[in-house]
């Protein structure tokens, strides 16, 4: 690994400019730039403008050949078997949006700064990873409880949500009961999706030519912490049911641990 400047922090047209550098099309978690009526000239200043300022920052050099540690994150990131996004919300903030691209014990964390630049950062070992993970997750401490799953339809749960948010946790409960939930988890979720503390999603995709996706939601209020998997492949049904922390913790071990096998 590259000890020399092993952050990088630059802004969406830099990027794009290292990215071009590199011959790299894209990164996980990076969207394309909306340049649909902006003359060529208007791009131009563009390019040139984020060049000069990498070449200033040290990340370009006089012959505008990259620095090797921005190279490393970048192809590092390109090149990941596995990516993990990571989607959290905690009452305290809005949404952020975090990938990890792992290769073996390796990953790098790309995210936005508060400001709205582009991150990229070495995690170093399986641990700092799932420590990383968790600490985004920012999970409640509960026990679990006895009970089966319910098997829901996704647009009910949205629905519901969408309700006990607007505070209507009568027609939330009734929205989930019609989904299929029974009666007493109907109003238990309900009361956690009006109160919600944190709530959130990862998404796991391995890469290659056996490519899979996998994922796990979350929701968690004061005294209850529910976790929803994806019963079907569309995604049109979920499985949903409450949960305790340590076994969310040990799923996201379990798939950090995955990529060194």
């Amino acid at each position: 690994m590259t000890e020399h400047r092993p952050v990088l922090i630059v802004t969406y047209p830099e990027l794009l400019t290292l990215l071009w550098k590199l011959r790299q099309v894209s990164l996980p978690g990076l969207e394309p730039m909306p340049l649909p009526g902006w003359s060529a000239e208007e791009v131009s200043q563009l390019v040139a403008a984020a060049r000069d300022s990498l070449r200033k920052a040290g990340w370009l050099g006089s012959a505008g050949e990259v620095d090797p540690g921005a190279e490393e994150l970048i192809e590092h990131c390109a090149a990941a078997g596995l990516v993990i996004r990571a989607i959290c919300t905690t009452i305290r903030g809005a949404p952020r949006m975090f990938y990890f691209c792992v290769q073996g014990d390796r990953a790098v964390e790309h995210s936005l700064t508060v400001e709205g630049a582009h991150q990229l950062r070495w995690l170093s070992g399986h641990e700092a990873l799932v420590e990383r993970l968790l600490q985004i997750m920012a999970l409640p401490e509960l026990d679990a409880p006895e009970g089966a799953p319910a098997e829901l339809g996704m647009d009910g749960l949205r629905e519901a949500a969408r309700l006990a948010l607007s505070g209507d946790e009568a027609a939330a409960a009734a929205t989930l009961a019609q989904s299929g939930a029974p009666t007493v988890m109907a109003e238990e979720l309900t009361r956690t999706l009006a109160g919600a503390e944190v709530n959130g999603s990862l998404t796991v995709e391995r890469r290659g030519a056996d490519k899979t996706i996998t994922g796990l939601a979350w929701v968690a209020g004061a005294d209850m912490l529910w976790q929803v998997w994806p019963a079907q492949t569309n995604g049109a049904r979920a499985r949903v049911s409450r949960s305790g922390t340590a076994a969310i913790v040990n799923w996201v071990s379990g798939v950090v641990t995955e990529t060194a096998e």
